[in-house]
Protein backbone atom coordinates (compact mmCIF):
# COMPACT_ATOMS: atom_id res chain seq x y z
CA UNK A 1 0.00 0.00 0.00
CA UNK A 2 2.82 2.37 0.91
CA UNK A 3 4.56 1.50 -2.33
CA UNK A 4 1.37 2.29 -4.27
CA UNK A 5 1.03 5.70 -2.58
CA UNK A 6 4.67 6.46 -3.23
CA UNK A 7 4.29 5.56 -6.94
CA UNK A 8 1.16 7.72 -7.14
CA UNK A 9 2.98 10.69 -5.55
CA UNK A 10 5.88 10.20 -7.93
CA UNK A 11 3.48 10.20 -10.89
CA UNK A 12 1.84 13.45 -9.72
CA UNK A 13 5.27 15.02 -9.24
CA UNK A 14 6.37 13.99 -12.76
CA UNK A 15 3.17 15.34 -14.32
CA UNK A 16 3.58 18.65 -12.44
CA UNK A 17 7.18 18.96 -13.62
CA UNK A 18 6.12 18.25 -17.19
CA UNK A 19 3.33 20.87 -17.09
CA UNK A 20 5.70 23.42 -15.56
CA UNK A 21 8.23 22.75 -18.32
CA UNK A 22 5.56 23.20 -21.01
CA UNK A 23 4.39 26.49 -19.45
CA UNK A 24 7.97 27.78 -19.22
CA UNK A 25 8.62 26.89 -22.86
CA UNK A 26 5.38 28.61 -23.88
CA UNK A 27 6.36 31.73 -21.92
CA UNK A 28 9.81 31.69 -23.52
CA UNK A 29 8.20 31.29 -26.96
CA UNK A 30 5.94 34.32 -26.35
CA UNK A 31 8.87 36.38 -25.07
CA UNK A 32 10.93 35.39 -28.12
CA UNK A 33 8.10 36.40 -30.45
CA UNK A 34 7.94 39.79 -28.71
CA UNK A 35 11.69 40.19 -29.09
CA UNK A 36 11.51 39.23 -32.76
CA UNK A 37 8.77 41.80 -33.38
CA UNK A 38 10.75 44.53 -31.63
CA UNK A 39 13.96 43.56 -33.38
CA UNK A 40 12.22 43.74 -36.75
CA UNK A 41 10.86 47.18 -35.88
CA UNK A 42 13.14 49.95 -37.08
CA UNK A 43 15.08 51.55 -34.20
CA UNK A 44 13.76 54.91 -35.30
CA UNK A 45 10.02 54.22 -35.39
CA UNK A 46 9.19 57.73 -36.56
CA UNK A 47 11.07 57.79 -39.85
CA UNK A 48 8.90 60.55 -41.31
CA UNK A 49 7.30 63.86 -40.31
CA UNK A 50 3.77 62.82 -41.25
CA UNK A 51 1.88 60.59 -38.78
CA UNK A 52 0.00 58.97 -41.66
CA UNK A 53 3.22 58.15 -43.53
CA UNK A 54 4.68 56.61 -40.37
CA UNK A 55 1.57 54.45 -40.08
CA UNK A 56 2.06 53.19 -43.64
CA UNK A 57 5.75 52.48 -42.91
CA UNK A 58 4.96 50.59 -39.69
CA UNK A 59 2.26 48.55 -41.45
CA UNK A 60 4.73 47.54 -44.18
CA UNK A 61 7.09 46.28 -41.48
CA UNK A 62 4.31 44.39 -39.69
CA UNK A 63 3.15 42.52 -42.78
CA UNK A 64 6.66 41.20 -43.34
CA UNK A 65 8.00 43.17 -46.29
CA UNK A 66 11.55 42.12 -47.24
CA UNK A 67 14.48 44.56 -46.68
CA UNK A 68 14.60 45.30 -50.43
CA UNK A 69 10.86 45.97 -50.57
CA UNK A 70 11.09 48.24 -47.53
CA UNK A 71 13.97 50.14 -49.10
CA UNK A 72 11.98 50.77 -52.29
CA UNK A 73 8.95 51.83 -50.23
CA UNK A 74 11.08 54.18 -48.13
CA UNK A 75 12.23 56.02 -51.28
CA UNK A 76 8.62 56.67 -52.34
CA UNK A 77 7.49 57.60 -48.82
CA UNK A 78 10.36 60.06 -48.31
CA UNK A 79 9.41 61.91 -51.49
CA UNK A 80 5.76 61.93 -50.45
CA UNK A 81 6.59 63.00 -46.89
CA UNK A 82 8.49 66.05 -48.14
CA UNK A 83 5.58 67.05 -50.40
CA UNK A 84 3.11 66.55 -47.51
CA UNK A 85 5.26 68.78 -45.28
CA UNK A 86 5.38 71.53 -47.92
CA UNK A 87 1.60 71.29 -48.40
CA UNK A 88 1.04 71.61 -44.65
CA UNK A 89 3.11 74.81 -44.61
CA UNK A 90 1.15 76.11 -47.61
CA UNK A 91 -2.19 75.39 -45.87
CA UNK A 92 -1.00 77.17 -42.70
CA UNK A 93 -0.30 80.23 -44.83
CA UNK A 94 -3.80 80.10 -46.30
CA UNK A 95 -2.88 78.35 -49.56
CA UNK A 96 -4.74 75.54 -51.38
CA UNK A 97 -8.11 77.13 -50.63
CA UNK A 98 -9.85 74.83 -53.12
CA UNK A 99 -8.34 71.70 -51.54
CA UNK A 100 -7.24 70.48 -54.97
CA UNK A 101 -3.63 69.83 -53.94
CA UNK A 102 -4.72 68.11 -50.73
CA UNK A 103 -6.96 65.75 -52.71
CA UNK A 104 -4.07 64.90 -55.07
CA UNK A 105 -1.81 64.14 -52.10
CA UNK A 106 -4.33 61.76 -50.51
CA UNK A 107 -4.74 59.93 -53.82
CA UNK A 108 -0.97 59.76 -54.26
CA UNK A 109 -0.51 58.06 -50.87
CA UNK A 110 -3.20 55.53 -51.73
CA UNK A 111 -1.42 54.81 -55.03
CA UNK A 112 1.89 54.29 -53.20
CA UNK A 113 0.19 51.79 -50.87
CA UNK A 114 -1.33 49.95 -53.83
CA UNK A 115 1.97 49.93 -55.71
CA UNK A 116 3.72 48.25 -52.77
CA UNK A 117 0.80 45.87 -52.04
CA UNK A 118 0.04 47.38 -48.64
CA UNK A 119 -3.69 47.69 -49.40
CA UNK A 120 -5.91 45.77 -51.85
CA UNK A 121 -5.58 47.28 -55.33
CA UNK A 122 -9.30 47.14 -56.03
CA UNK A 123 -11.43 47.84 -52.99
CA UNK A 124 -15.12 47.99 -53.98
CA UNK A 125 -17.25 50.95 -52.90
CA UNK A 126 -19.83 50.34 -50.20
CA UNK A 127 -22.49 51.70 -52.53
CA UNK A 128 -22.79 52.89 -56.12
CA UNK A 129 -22.38 56.71 -56.18
CA UNK A 130 -25.41 58.68 -57.43
CA UNK A 131 -26.00 62.37 -58.05
CA UNK A 132 -27.76 62.77 -54.69
CA UNK A 133 -25.45 60.36 -52.82
CA UNK A 134 -21.98 60.66 -54.35
CA UNK A 135 -20.12 59.44 -51.25
CA UNK A 136 -19.72 56.15 -49.37
CA UNK A 137 -20.14 57.83 -45.99
CA UNK A 138 -23.72 58.48 -44.88
CA UNK A 139 -22.88 61.68 -42.97
CA UNK A 140 -21.07 63.15 -45.99
CA UNK A 141 -24.11 62.48 -48.19
CA UNK A 142 -26.29 64.27 -45.63
CA UNK A 143 -23.85 67.19 -45.64
CA UNK A 144 -23.88 67.22 -49.45
CA UNK A 145 -27.69 67.47 -49.43
CA UNK A 146 -27.47 70.40 -46.99
CA UNK A 147 -24.93 72.01 -49.34
CA UNK A 148 -27.04 71.80 -52.51
CA UNK A 149 -30.15 72.91 -50.58
CA UNK A 150 -28.36 75.88 -48.96
CA UNK A 151 -29.43 79.27 -50.28
CA UNK A 152 -26.21 81.05 -49.26
CA UNK A 153 -23.93 79.00 -51.57
CA UNK A 154 -23.22 80.06 -55.17
CA UNK A 155 -22.11 77.56 -57.84
CA UNK A 156 -18.38 78.01 -57.19
CA UNK A 157 -18.87 77.47 -53.44
CA UNK A 158 -20.91 74.30 -54.07
CA UNK A 159 -18.10 73.02 -56.31
CA UNK A 160 -15.50 73.84 -53.64
CA UNK A 161 -17.59 72.12 -50.94
CA UNK A 162 -17.88 68.97 -53.05
CA UNK A 163 -14.10 68.96 -53.49
CA UNK A 164 -13.60 69.22 -49.72
CA UNK A 165 -16.12 66.44 -49.07
CA UNK A 166 -14.25 64.20 -51.55
CA UNK A 167 -11.01 64.84 -49.64
CA UNK A 168 -12.78 63.96 -46.40
CA UNK A 169 -14.10 60.71 -47.92
CA UNK A 170 -10.53 59.80 -48.90
CA UNK A 171 -9.41 60.43 -45.31
CA UNK A 172 -12.23 58.20 -44.02
CA UNK A 173 -11.19 55.44 -46.43
CA UNK A 174 -7.57 55.60 -45.23
CA UNK A 175 -8.73 55.59 -41.61
CA UNK A 176 -10.94 52.54 -42.25
CA UNK A 177 -7.97 50.71 -43.78
CA UNK A 178 -6.08 51.24 -40.51
CA UNK A 179 -9.07 50.01 -38.48
CA UNK A 180 -9.37 46.87 -40.63
CA UNK A 181 -5.63 46.32 -40.38
CA UNK A 182 -5.72 46.43 -36.58
CA UNK A 183 -9.02 44.73 -35.78
CA UNK A 184 -9.89 42.88 -38.97
CA UNK A 185 -13.24 43.41 -40.70
CA UNK A 186 -15.14 42.31 -37.59
CA UNK A 187 -15.15 45.42 -35.40
CA UNK A 188 -17.74 44.10 -32.92
CA UNK A 189 -16.71 45.14 -29.36
CA UNK A 190 -16.30 41.50 -28.26
CA UNK A 191 -14.05 40.75 -31.27
CA UNK A 192 -12.01 43.91 -30.65
CA UNK A 193 -11.52 42.99 -26.98
CA UNK A 194 -10.42 39.50 -28.00
CA UNK A 195 -7.83 41.06 -30.31
CA UNK A 196 -6.54 43.17 -27.41
CA UNK A 197 -6.33 40.19 -25.08
CA UNK A 198 -4.57 37.99 -27.65
CA UNK A 199 -2.11 40.60 -28.93
CA UNK A 200 1.47 39.27 -28.75
CA UNK A 201 2.81 42.77 -28.11
CA UNK A 202 0.19 44.61 -26.06
CA UNK A 203 2.22 47.85 -25.89
CA UNK A 204 2.36 48.01 -29.67
CA UNK A 205 -1.35 47.21 -29.98
CA UNK A 206 -2.24 50.02 -27.55
CA UNK A 207 0.03 52.47 -29.39
CA UNK A 208 -1.70 51.65 -32.66
CA UNK A 209 -5.11 52.09 -31.01
CA UNK A 210 -4.01 55.54 -29.84
CA UNK A 211 -3.05 56.40 -33.43
CA UNK A 212 -6.57 55.47 -34.47
CA UNK A 213 -8.15 57.59 -31.70
CA UNK A 214 -6.10 60.61 -32.77
CA UNK A 215 -7.01 60.17 -36.40
CA UNK A 216 -10.70 59.71 -35.53
CA UNK A 217 -10.65 62.91 -33.47
CA UNK A 218 -9.13 64.85 -36.38
CA UNK A 219 -11.68 63.39 -38.77
CA UNK A 220 -14.53 64.44 -36.50
CA UNK A 221 -13.05 67.92 -36.08
CA UNK A 222 -12.71 68.33 -39.87
CA UNK A 223 -16.27 67.09 -40.38
CA UNK A 224 -17.66 69.60 -37.88
CA UNK A 225 -15.79 72.42 -39.65
CA UNK A 226 -17.42 71.37 -42.93
CA UNK A 227 -20.80 71.15 -41.21
CA UNK A 228 -20.51 74.75 -39.94
CA UNK A 229 -19.96 75.97 -43.52
CA UNK A 230 -23.46 74.77 -44.45
CA UNK A 231 -24.98 77.10 -41.82
CA UNK A 232 -25.58 80.69 -43.04
CA UNK A 233 -23.40 83.32 -41.34
CA UNK A 234 -26.38 85.15 -39.86
CA UNK A 235 -27.55 81.97 -38.09
CA UNK A 236 -24.17 81.24 -36.51
CA UNK A 237 -24.30 84.26 -34.21
CA UNK A 238 -20.56 84.80 -34.65
CA UNK A 239 -19.75 81.35 -33.23
CA UNK A 240 -17.56 78.67 -34.82
CA UNK A 241 -18.18 75.63 -32.59
CA UNK A 242 -21.14 73.54 -33.86
CA UNK A 243 -22.50 72.67 -30.39
CA UNK A 244 -22.42 76.34 -29.34
CA UNK A 245 -24.13 77.37 -32.60
CA UNK A 246 -26.93 74.88 -31.88
CA UNK A 247 -27.37 76.31 -28.37
CA UNK A 248 -27.62 79.81 -29.83
CA UNK A 249 -30.13 78.79 -32.51
CA UNK A 250 -32.29 77.00 -29.90
CA UNK A 251 -32.10 79.97 -27.51
CA UNK A 252 -33.59 82.27 -30.14
CA UNK A 253 -36.65 80.02 -30.41
CA UNK A 254 -37.53 80.51 -26.72
CA UNK A 255 -39.07 83.34 -24.69
CA UNK A 256 -35.70 84.87 -23.65
CA UNK A 257 -35.89 88.67 -23.61
CA UNK A 258 -33.47 90.68 -25.76
CA UNK A 259 -31.43 91.53 -22.70
CA UNK A 260 -31.31 87.89 -21.60
CA UNK A 261 -30.19 86.83 -25.09
CA UNK A 262 -27.32 89.34 -24.99
CA UNK A 263 -26.25 87.94 -21.61
CA UNK A 264 -26.60 84.34 -22.85
CA UNK A 265 -24.60 85.11 -25.99
CA UNK A 266 -21.76 86.49 -23.88
CA UNK A 267 -21.87 83.38 -21.68
CA UNK A 268 -21.73 81.15 -24.75
CA UNK A 269 -18.87 83.18 -26.26
CA UNK A 270 -16.87 82.85 -23.06
CA UNK A 271 -17.51 79.13 -22.91
CA UNK A 272 -16.69 78.60 -26.60
CA UNK A 273 -13.18 79.86 -25.85
CA UNK A 274 -12.87 77.38 -22.98
CA UNK A 275 -14.28 74.57 -25.09
CA UNK A 276 -11.80 75.17 -27.90
CA UNK A 277 -9.00 75.28 -25.36
CA UNK A 278 -10.22 72.00 -23.89
CA UNK A 279 -10.31 70.37 -27.34
CA UNK A 280 -6.71 71.47 -27.91
CA UNK A 281 -5.65 70.15 -24.51
CA UNK A 282 -7.46 66.87 -25.15
CA UNK A 283 -5.59 66.41 -28.43
CA UNK A 284 -2.28 67.30 -26.77
CA UNK A 285 -3.02 64.73 -24.06
CA UNK A 286 -3.73 62.10 -26.69
CA UNK A 287 -0.45 62.93 -28.43
CA UNK A 288 1.31 62.62 -25.07
CA UNK A 289 -0.43 59.28 -24.45
CA UNK A 290 0.70 58.09 -27.86
CA UNK A 291 4.30 59.17 -27.22
CA UNK A 292 4.18 57.51 -23.79
CA UNK A 293 3.01 54.21 -25.27
CA UNK A 294 5.54 54.38 -28.12
CA UNK A 295 8.40 54.99 -25.67
CA UNK A 296 7.20 52.20 -23.41
CA UNK A 297 6.91 49.92 -26.43
CA UNK A 298 10.53 50.67 -27.38
CA UNK A 299 11.77 50.12 -23.83
CA UNK A 300 12.56 53.82 -23.23
CA UNK A 301 12.27 55.53 -19.84
CA UNK A 302 8.86 57.10 -19.19
CA UNK A 303 7.60 59.53 -16.53
CA UNK A 304 4.46 57.82 -15.22
CA UNK A 305 3.59 60.58 -12.71
CA UNK A 306 3.76 63.36 -15.30
CA UNK A 307 1.68 61.31 -17.72
CA UNK A 308 -0.99 60.55 -15.07
CA UNK A 309 -1.14 64.20 -13.91
CA UNK A 310 -1.83 65.44 -17.44
CA UNK A 311 -4.51 62.82 -17.99
CA UNK A 312 -6.26 63.74 -14.71
CA UNK A 313 -6.15 67.46 -15.55
CA UNK A 314 -7.84 66.89 -18.91
CA UNK A 315 -10.39 64.61 -17.22
CA UNK A 316 -11.27 67.34 -14.68
CA UNK A 317 -11.76 69.95 -17.41
CA UNK A 318 -13.85 67.42 -19.35
CA UNK A 319 -16.16 67.04 -16.34
CA UNK A 320 -16.55 70.84 -16.18
CA UNK A 321 -17.43 70.91 -19.88
CA UNK A 322 -20.05 68.17 -19.43
CA UNK A 323 -21.62 70.06 -16.49
CA UNK A 324 -21.86 73.24 -18.58
CA UNK A 325 -23.52 71.41 -21.48
CA UNK A 326 -26.04 69.78 -19.15
CA UNK A 327 -26.78 73.08 -17.39
CA UNK A 328 -27.11 75.07 -20.65
CA UNK A 329 -29.31 72.41 -22.23
CA UNK A 330 -31.67 72.43 -19.22
CA UNK A 331 -31.69 76.23 -19.13
CA UNK A 332 -32.70 76.57 -22.80
CA UNK A 333 -35.10 73.59 -22.74
CA UNK A 334 -37.03 74.95 -19.75
CA UNK A 335 -37.50 78.34 -21.45
CA UNK A 336 -38.43 76.63 -24.70
CA UNK A 337 -41.12 74.65 -22.89
CA UNK A 338 -42.49 77.83 -21.27
CA UNK A 339 -42.53 79.47 -24.68
CA UNK A 340 -44.48 76.56 -26.23
CA UNK A 341 -47.00 76.59 -23.36
CA UNK A 342 -47.72 80.24 -24.03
Amino acid sequence: MKMLCWNYSLLIFCISCFLLLVLCQKEESIDKRKEDIRAARDKSTHQFRSVRVNQVWEKAQRIGKSPKELERLKVDLKKYDEKAYQLKKLERDGGDATGEQSEKMHKQLTEIMKKHNIVPKDKPNKQTPTKDKPFDDKRLNELWKKTIDAQHFDDSEVKLMKQQLKIHQEKINQYQELVDDLYGENSHPAAVQAKRNNAVDKDEFQAREMDLKLQHKRLNKDFQALNVKTIPEEERGGFNEPRIINFWKDAQKTNFTEEELISLKEELRHFEGKLMKYDTMQEEAMHAERTYKKKKMNGEKVDMKKHTAMREKVKDIGNTVKKFFTSMKEKISSRKQQHNEL
